[in-house]
C-alpha cells in the first residue's frame, strides 16, 4: 500500500477497534466516537491513524484503550503538546488552555523572508481604504503577473489558509486575498504584506479556552443551554457584485469559542435586514445540526438555543408572523426562521453592535475595534501566563433603551 492507502487502512482498523470496545460512532459526526460509563465521559475524535482523546475518569480511559489495544496498538500520549501542528499551553491551575502555531508560523515567516524586518507591528490582519474604489477597475489597469509571482502568491495564501485552525482573527482578511489567487495585482500585495507582517507579529496568537465559572463536571443529561450563536452580515461587502458576508461563531458558555465560520452568501441582498436574515438562515441549520449531534450523545437541552443578533428589523422579521411584500423574494428563508423559532428549537435575542462577537469574521475592522473583538472571543496572541482570570461573561437580556442607544 502507499502512504494514503495504509493511513486509511489504520483509520478503518482503529474504528473497529473502537466499536469493539464499546464505543459508539456518532451519526452526525463521522469519526467521532463515544461512550458512557456511569456519569463518567469517554470521547475519541479520530481523524485518520491520530486520535485526541476526551475524559472525565482517567482510570476508565485507561480501561477502555487496554480494550482497544487488543485489536489495534496504540502509542499513548497524556498531556500532548503539540497535535496536527497545533501547540497546546495547559494552565491547569487556573483552568486555562490555549490553542495555537506558534511554531509553524515562525517556520514559515523566516522561510518567506518576514520575519525580522524590522517594521512597526501590525495591529489588525486587514486594510480598510479611505475611498470606496470602482468596481470595474479596483486598481487602475489589471496587468497579467508572470507565473512565478503567481505560485509565490498562492503559496502565501496556502500558509495563511493553514494557520487559521487556530487563529480565526484573520479569516476574512485571507479569504478575501485568496479570490486573487489566479491574477493578484499591486494592491494585492500591499495586503498581503500587511497580513505577512501581522502573523509575524504575533506568531503565537489563538484561542482562550477557560474552566467554567460553576466548576460543574460534567455528565450523563448534563444541560447544555449554555451554548450561544453570533450571527452577523455586512451589506454589499464585496465590490464587483454587491454580495453579503456572513460571519457567525458559537460560544460554550464564559469558556470559549469552539467554532466560527465566514462566507460570502449566494445572493445579492437589497437590504441589511435581508443579509442578517441570510446570516441567522446558516447559523440556525448550525444550531439545528448541533443540537441533534449533540442529544445523540446523552446531552439535553431545555431552553431554545440563542442565535444573537444586531439588527432589530431582522429579529422582527423572524418571531413575528407578519407578511409584507417586499419580503417574498426570501420568504423561504424567513419561514425557516419563524418554524424554528415557534418549535422553541432556538431564539433570535438582541444584542449591541459593539458586542456583537461575530462581527470579526464578515468585515475587516480598524486595529481599535479588531482587538476588541478578539478580546470578546477569547483570541490572544500574548502567552497564557499573561491571560487574565477573568472570563468575559455573555449577556444577551436586560440591555435598556438607552443603552442600545450608545452602543449602536
Amino acid at each position: 500500500y502507499g502512504l494514503k492507502e495504509s493511513a486509511k487502512l489504520a483509520g478503518d482498523q482503529l474504528a473497529e477497534a473502537l466499536k469493539e470496545a464499546g464505543m459508539e460512532e456518532n451519526p452526525l459526526m463521522p469519526k467521532v466516537f463515544w461512550k458512557w460509563d456511569g456519569d463518567d465521559l469517554i470521547i475519541c475524535a479520530n481523524h485518520i491513524d491520530d486520535a485526541a482523546w476526551l475524559t472525565t475518569n482517567m482510570d476508565k480511559l485507561n480501561k477502555t484503550l487496554d480494550k482497544v489495544e487488543e485489536k489495534f496498538v496504540l502509542d499513548r500520549t497524556y498531556k500532548p503538546t503539540k497535535l496536527l501542528g497545533v501547540e497546546i499551553d495547559y494552565d491547569k491551575v487556573r483552568g486555562l488552555m490555549k490553542l495555537h502555531q506558534g511554531s509553524y508560523n515562525r517556520a514559515k515567516a523566516k522561510e518567506m523572508g518576514v520575519e525580522g524586518l524590522g517594521r512597526k507591528p501590525t495591529k489588525s490582519p486587514g486594510h480598510i481604504p479611505p475611498k470606496i474604489v470602482n468596481p470595474l477597475f479596483p486598481g487602475g489597469n489589471t496587468v497579467q503577473a508572470d507565473a512565478k509571482d503567481v505560485r509565490r502568491y498562492q503559496k502565501k495564501i496556502g500558509v495563511h489558509m493553514w494557520s487559521l485552525q487556530t487563529d480565526p482573527s484573520s479569516m476574512y482578511t485571507v479569504y478575501q486575498l485568496a479570490k486573487h489567487m489566479l491574477n493578484p495585482q499591486k494592491e494585492h500585495w500591499e495586503a498581503m504584506k500587511r497580513l505577512d507582517n501581522y502573523k509575524a507579529c504575533h506568531p503565537e496568537i489563538g484561542i482562550v479556552f477557560r474552566r467554567a465559572a460553576s466548576k460543574e463536571k460534567l455528565r450523563r443529561g448534563q444541560n447544555l443551554d449554555c451554548i450561544t450563536f453570533f450571527a452577523d452580515a455586512d451589506l454589499a461587502g464585496d465590490q464587483r457584485d454587491a454580495k453579503s458576508t456572513s460571519g457567525w461563531c458559537v460560544h460554550m458558555g464564559e469558556s470559549g469559542m469552539f467554532d466560527w465560520k465566514s462566507k460570502k452568501q449566494t445572493c445579492v441582498c437589497q437590504s441589511s435586514c435581508e443579509a442578517e436574515i441570510y446570516a441567522a438562515k446558516e447559523c440556525t441549520c448550525y444550531a439545528v445540526w448541533l443540537r441533534a449531534a449533540l442529544g445523540l450523545m446523552g446531552f439535553t437541552f431545555s431552553k431554545p438555543t440563542p442565535v444573537a443578533q444586531d439588527n432589530s428589523s431582522a429579529i422582527a422579521t423572524c418571531t413575528s408572523s407578519k407578511h409584507h411584500s417586499r419580503q417574498r423574494h426570501f420568504r423561504m428563508h424567513v419561514n425557516l426562521l419563524r418554524d424554528y423559532c415557534n418549535k422553541r428549537v432556538t431564539t433570535y435575542p438582541w444584542v449591541p453592535t459593539k458586542q456583537m462577537r461575530g462581527d470579526l469574521f464578515n468585515k475587516m475592522h480598524q486595529p481599535v475595534d479588531h482587538i476588541r473583538l478578539c478580546q470578546l472571543n477569547g483570541i490572544h496572541a500574548e502567552e497564557l501566563k499573561y491571560v487574565t482570570d477573568e472570563p468575559t461573561m455573555i449577556q444577551l437580556d436586560g440591555w435598556t433603551d438607552e443603552q442600545k442607544s450608545k452602543t449602536k
